[in-house]
């Protein structure tokens, strides 16, 4: 199994931390994490695929191990734009010319942000629970729909805090991993120090929880562009790799079945796991990833 290394560089006045498996020169996959996680919970996955690909997992800002830099003039606004910013910046600073975009959760709101400002450089996109479609959004998000249509601001102030006490304590983070998982009756479950590593990073920078809150009510912004990341399927015709749990409770499978409106050829893997695979079927995850990838 090949060794993951860890770097940081400086991209956009943030110090972006990352990880790095493979060898330069073969084809390179972006992975880029979701919401409440980082570059961690690909630690498992970048072994299996570096042995065929040069494999690259930023921690996005408000995440992971990326901070600020003394140097910056200006507070961070933590937005979905501002997140693509940096990435683009990191990406260029990387002399990244061509790469496929692995995207899950938050990660494809930021994915296909790259893709619409650099449609050239991307070769494919590996969707696992990287939604683009309305129909994909789960019942789970129904108290953030309410977030985004409340144009009160101390009533918006109030779900946002409810939001804080649901998810972005340690025993809500341990919820959204464990419901997330969804392993009820297939004996899989997800390892304890996943969860207990992004508590830990919440509770050592209680900003972190602000940061979250803020993508979470910025998140109407990434709905609003999903006919233009939808525009962009159809546009540049991508190969396109969708691999979703069955038991998602946040991102449903429907999302990943529409892909195949926009790019009828899409792939298509349906697992019997919950939101985070990884956590529960890398194996198969990497099996499929590198099949695909091969076929370019």
């Amino acid at each position: 199994m090949l060794s993951v290394h860890v770097h940081s560089i400086v991209a956009d006045g943030m110090n972006v931390f990352y990880r790095e498996a493979g060898t330069a020169g073969h084809p390179v996959i972006l992975l880029l994490h979701g919401g409440i996680a980082s570059s961690f919970q690909f630690r498992a996955l970048m072994p299996l695929l570096a042995r065929d690909f040069h494999v690259i997992a930023p921690d996005l800002p408000g995440h992971g191990f990326t901070s600020q830099t003394q140097g910056r003039t200006k507070p961070y606004s933590y937005t979905f734009s501002s997140l693509a910013h940096t990435l683009i910046a990191f990406v260029d600073g990387l002399k990244l010319t061509s790469y496929a975009l692995y995207m899950f959760d938050f990660g494809a709101a930021v994915g296909y942000r790259l893709a619409l400002a650099h449609p050239e450089r991307v070769t494919a996109i590996v969707a696992q629970g990287g939604n683009a479609y309305v129909e994909g959004l789960g019942k789970a998000w129904e108290p953030v729909k309410a977030l985004w249509g409340d144009v009160k601001p101390s009533s918006a102030t109030d779900k946002l805090e409810l939001l804080r006490a649901a998810l972005l304590t340690p025993s809500g983070v341990h919820w959204v991993y464990s419901h997330g998982s969804g392993t009820h009756g297939n004996g899989r479950h997800v390892a304890p120090e996943s969860h207990i590593f992004e508590s830990s990073l919440l509770l050592q920078e209680p900003k972190r929880q602000d940061v979250h809150l803020a993508l979470l009510a910025d998140y109407k912004s990434t709905v609003e562009l999903y006919p233009l990341f939808q525009r962009y399927l159809r546009d540049w015709s991508p190969r396109v790799l969708a691999i979703w749990g069955t038991r998602d409770a946040f991102l449903g499978v429907e999302g990943a079945r529409m892909y195949r409106r926009d790019v009828p050829d899409a792939q298509v893997v349906l697992l019997d796991a919950g939101h985070f695979v990884l956590e529960t079927h890398v194996e198969e995850v990497a099996v499929a990833v590198t099949r695909f990838m091969l076929m370019l």
